[in-house]
Parts: C-alpha cells; structure tokens; sequence
C-alpha cells in the first residue's frame, strides 16, 4: 500500500472517530448521573450510559494513538509548512495541537 493511501486510511479513521467522540461525549454530557440513568434506564443513541462512557473511552484512545501516527506520516508537510512560513517554530505548533486534543478528548463534567 503506497502512503499516500496510508495517509487517507489513518485520516478517513481520525474523521470517524472524531464523529464518534463528539457523539458519545455529547450523550455523556446530556446523561444523567449513574444511579438515575440506571432507574430510568436512560439511553442515548440505544446505548446506556456505561456503554457510551466505555466507547467514548475506547475510541479517544484509538484516536490519540492514530492522530501520532498521523503527525508521523506527515511530519514531512510540517517541516515544509515551518520552512514555508518561516517566522513559526513547528514544535510550539505541534505542542499545541497535542494539548488542544488532549483537551478535546478528556473534557469531561461529572
């Protein structure tokens, strides 16, 4: 398989997960606490509440694990793109984009 359909794999899986996150994490933040979405037998999407935090878990880490897989693959365009415009460091940029995803995928209110 040649990388550039490697690249549109790995970046095809990071837009559904991503689709899936966002969904699971907004039926975790409509859900109620445990013990009463287990009373009412609260569901999201035909899915308890206990099932959306494990899918929502499994698929973050799933995503993080492709999104380095993914700076990887195209670590290449982001040495181009800091020659390119020259006034930016590539390492505060990926820095910050590790930290924005991180903080997209662990957000979470109790």
């Amino acid at each position: 398989m040649s990388i550039v359909k490697i690249r549109a794999v790995v970046s095809l899986l990071l837009v559904v997960l991503f689709v899936i996150v966002l969904l699971t994490g907004i039926g975790l933040y409509l859900a109620p606490s445990d013990r009463i979405a287990k009373e009412i037998d609260w569901n999201f999407l035909g899915m308890s509440k206990w099932k959306l935090e494990n899918l929502h878990t499994l698929s973050g880490f799933i995503m993080s694990l492709l999104l380095i897989v993914h700076l990887i693959l195209n670590y290449k365009l982001f040495v181009e793109f800091k020659l390119h415009l020259g006034f930016l460091d590539l390492y505060p940029l990926l820095i910050s984009e590790i930290f924005v995803t991180d903080s997209l995928l662990h957000c979470r209110t109790e």
